[in-house]
């Protein structure tokens, strides 16, 4: 029995059919990062986070990349941000802390770290993702801990 299993196992390595194709991690693009990119990805963050110290809601949602807005609904990303501002309270000062790349399929992202101080936490850092979207870069997530 077990050798006829093995020659059935056998016949069936050895068929004409063509294994499926395979897709070579190699075949996209390289992407590298400029400094007009990162100085871009910057000022979009920046203009983000203004919008966010406004508690504008509506516009900070506008200004997101279109795979969060798909995955938030602006009604709920107002009252999650709601939420951790009666928690963190007004900022009162950012610096920009590091920005690093990640050439990740399609166009790579930008990380763009703050050090900020609220009124009620204290010194919180603030992460944003940032992905092309539309000649830009738009905010893909963020956290602040």
């Amino acid at each position: 029995m077990t050798i006829s299993l093995a020659l059935l196992a056998l016949t069936a390595l050895s068929s004409t059919e063509q294994a499926p194709a395979t897709t070579s991690l190699s075949s996209s693009p390289v992407v590298v990062p400029t400094a007009v990119s990162e100085q871009a990805a910057v000022r979009s963050a920046e203009a983000f986070l203004a919008l966010i110290d406004r508690d504008d809601w509506a516009a900070s949602w506008q200004a997101t990349h279109k795979s969060f807005q798909l995955l938030n609904t602006v009604d709920w990303w107002a009252k999650a941000s709601d939420g951790v501002r009666g928690r963190v309270g007004k900022p009162i000062t950012r610096r920009l802390e590091r920005v690093d790349f990640t050439p990740a399929p399609p166009n790579g992202y930008w990380t763009v770290t703050f050090k900020a101080r609220y009124a009620e936490a204290g010194e919180v850092t603030e992460t944003l993702q940032m992905a092309s979207e539309d000649g830009g870069w738009k905010v893909t997530g963020i956290t602040a801990v």
